[in-house]
């Protein structure tokens, strides 16, 4: 569900505003705490880690009647893709389910040591996500009006082009631009390496198949690499990439997209999904294949 826009602020006005509730929310568990009323002081602190999950969805215009629903999108969304922490994500379900039963279960016998814990994990989250809100505050007031430009590599920008790395836990997942730029010569029928730029600067790079005389006509249309440099991600500069690389592919008329990852690398995969790539079933090596029908 959408959130309201021009009449109650920026984006950023409610992120704030919801921090600031978490901020509230946490001090009076302490408060409760300090005055040995632990249940309360678990009801405090759960919702004081629900206003910080909330302020996130605020980043995305979402909102959620439910408390239940707001939890498991938060979960899907940010820890499953381990944009927060997975051990964050199992504190906060003990979180829910000890404020449930402090709130409603007449013979639930609330600790001091339990009521500190609940107030360690929103602390924690609150930090986590003021970090995060403020990046993509930042963040998405810096990408109101960029141009995102895929250009070819020439001997002007092949050494800047060569010299961005993705972080070394997602090496796995990717060869090296260099790597890719030799591919990319001995297969010069077929492969098309471009280095993205936002605003003039260049942030990544891509590589495409175009095999039109292939067989299969739904089999011609690879994207082969897609990277952003470690220093520069999450910024948004992914999705504003690959939005503009969809865009390349349907003004080329092809008529889908394939891709192939690993299943571990969950944070990819969550940026594919969004943008309608799924897995048809079929195998690369050990990568799975996924496609967007255009």
């Amino acid at each position: 569900m959408k959130q309201p826009n021009d009449n109650v602020g920026t984006v950023k006005d409610l992120v704030l505003h919801r921090i600031e509730t978490a901020k509230s929310d946490i001090k009076s568990a302490e408060i409760l705490l300090n005055a040995g009323e632990y249940r309360s002081s678990n009801n405090r602190a759960y919702y004081g880690i629900y206003h910080a999950i909330s302020a996130i969805h605020a980043l995305d215009s979402k909102a959620y009647k439910k408390h239940k629903d707001a939890l498991a999108n938060f979960n899907k969304e940010y820890v499953k893709t381990e944009i927060f922490p997975r051990s964050i994500g199992r504190r906060i379900s003990e979180a829910a389910e000890i404020r449930h039963a402090s709130d409603y279960d007449d013979f639930y016998f609330a600790t001091k040591a339990e009521a500190e814990e609940q107030i360690a994990t929103a602390k924690e989250l609150l930090e986590l996500v003021q970090h995060y809100c403020k990046e993509r505050c930042e963040n998405k007031d810096m990408l109101v009006g960029k141009g995102v430009e895929l250009r070819e590599i020439t001997t002007d920008n092949l050494e800047e082009c060569i010299a961005l790395v993705v972080a070394d836990e997602q090496s796995q997942y990717i060869a090296s631009n260099e790597g890719s730029l030799k591919a990319a010569e001995n297969n010069t029928n077929v492969a098309r390496p471009f280095a993205i730029y936002i605003d003039d600067k260049m942030v990544g790079f891509t590589m495409f198949a175009f095999d039109e005389e292939y067989e299969d006509p739904n089999d011609r249309y690879w994207l082969w690499r897609f990277m952003i440099d470690k220093n520069l991600q999450g910024r948004g500069y992914g999705r504003l990439a690959l939005e503009e690389i969809i865009k390349y592919f349907k003004d080329n008329g092809a008529n889908n997209i394939k891709l192939s990852t690993k299943e571990s690398n969950v944070k990819a995969l969550s940026l594919y999904h969004k943008f309608g790539f799924k897995e048809n079933g079929e195998m690369n090596d050990e990568e799975m294949v996924l496609v967007l029908d255009l």
